[in-house]
């Protein structure tokens, strides 16, 4: 089952703790990190998807421990799409999905750069330089980036931020799939900074997965499909 887990997590900035010792489980379905400014919500997510080992605690994926072949294993089948723009700018968008395929490994990656541009409507600016695209579809281009790999797992630090219309459009409509367990969709998805709006329908009127957490300031509440 797709499941991530912490327990007794915290981690530091400096001499400050972020949060008390938090032990959370995720299972399918939504999750949502929100807290002030400061409060360590990208720390968190960047905790859950591997690319930061807290200060203190355990992280497990599928009831094992995050280390080796387990960590080896969860990050073949997790996408992370960060806040901040990256790199790959220069590329063609196409050029930039299908080398995102290549570098996970993906068996046709041909196929899976044209599935996330006809998904996040990119399919008419394919050709075109990512650095020469509006803000709003250069954070399409890094949406889809993080989903060409068809992960398991996805986290997305501030998913709106700098997203247009059509592409809020798209996160809902995907998040709304999560929710829903419908397959093309990552089964688990942790958003970092997303506020009620912001969210599906579906996601604004659930209960919250394991009654809801609180982290210090952080609160972290989730949507079981």
């Amino acid at each position: 089952m797709t499941s991530i887990a912490l327990e007794q997590v915290a981690c530091r900035a400096g001499a400050r703790s972020l949060w008390h010792p938090a032990t959370i489980a995720l299972g399918p379905g939504v999750t949502v990190i929100n807290g002030p400014s400061g409060s360590g919500k990208t720390t968190l997510l960047e905790v859950l998807a591997a690319l930061r080992r807290p200060d203190q605690g355990t992280v497990r994926w599928r009831g094992k421990r995050l280390a080796g072949r387990t960590l080896d294993e969860f990050r073949a089948c997790r996408g992370y799409c960060p806040a901040e723009r990256w790199d790959a700018r220069t590329m063609t968008v196409r050029t930039t999905l299908r080398w995102t395929a290549v570098l996970w490994g993906v068996g046709r990656p041909e196929a899976a750069a044209v599935r996330e541009e006809m998904r996040w409507g990119l399919r008419e600016c394919a050709a075109e330089r990512v650095a020469l695209l509006s803000q709003g579809y250069q954070r399409r281009v890094l949406l889809a980036s993080s989903l060409v790999m068809s992960p398991e797992v996805w986290l997305v630090d501030r998913p709106y931020e700098g997203l247009d219309l059509e592409g809020r459009v798209t996160m809902q409509t995907v998040l709304a799939a999560v929710l829903t367990g419908e397959p093309g969709v990552p089964r688990l998805a942790v958003l970092a900074d997303a506020t009620a709006e912001d969210l599906p329908a579906a996601l604004q009127t659930a209960p919250m997965g394991g009654g809801g957490l609180t982290l210090g300031r952080l609160s972290v509440s989730g949507a079981d499909p």
